[in-house]
């Protein structure tokens, strides 16, 4: 796996990578997994993006919606601002997260499982430390490197949660199947 950049990495934030894992420790088993998937399908909802379930592309999420902001971009803003405002249903919001989830765990778990320094800390049992190695390759796969955005951060403390509950070496077992 290409680890981050300096660059990227300062974007990313260390200390808020400490705190993301810190906070998602201490809260993956006080919520459960239905729990989890509404909130990463209701921070997807309020980006304005779902899940990239085709295979043959290496994107992980889309927009929800067409948007043009090229030819009608006052329209597009529109759109834009209505959706995001939008009430958004609990059964909805954990349905999108975990398609979510089913769709980053198919495509990520080989980039992800393929770094050395990872399934190390995973044999030595340091979930902390495997978490915190794996979450800056996790950001960059899916494109999002800005944690102070309230949204990402929630997504991205979802994703952390289900890897905790499903536990990373089950996650990392895909590479096995394959």
């Amino acid at each position: 796996m290409q680890k981050p950049t300096e660059q990227e990495m300062k974007t990313i934030g260390a200390q808020r990578i400490a705190a993301i894992v810190d906070d998602a420790l201490q809260k993956a088993n006080k919520f459960n997994e239905e729990e989890i998937y509404t909130q990463i399908g209701t921070a997807l909802t309020a980006m304005g993006l779902e899940a990239e379930d085709y295979d043959n592309t290496p994107y992980y999420l889309k927009p929800s919606y067409k948007l043009n902001f090229k030819d009608a971009p006052i329209d597009s803003a529109k759109i834009f601002l209505d959706k995001v405002s939008e009430k958004i249903d609990d059964r909805s919001a954990e349905q999108q997260g975990k398609g979510f989830w089913d769709v980053f765990r198919g495509k990520a778990c080989g980039v992800i499982c393929k770094d050395q320094e990872l399934i190390k800390l995973i044999k030595e049992s340091k979930l902390k430390e495997a978490i915190e190695t794996a979450l800056p390759s996790i950001l960059i796969l899916l494109g999002m490197t800005n944690l102070w955005i309230p949204v990402i951060a929630c997504l991205v403390t979802g994703l952390v949660m289900m890897l905790l509950k499903v536990g990373i070496e089950s996650f990392c077992a895909c590479t096995e199947e394959k």
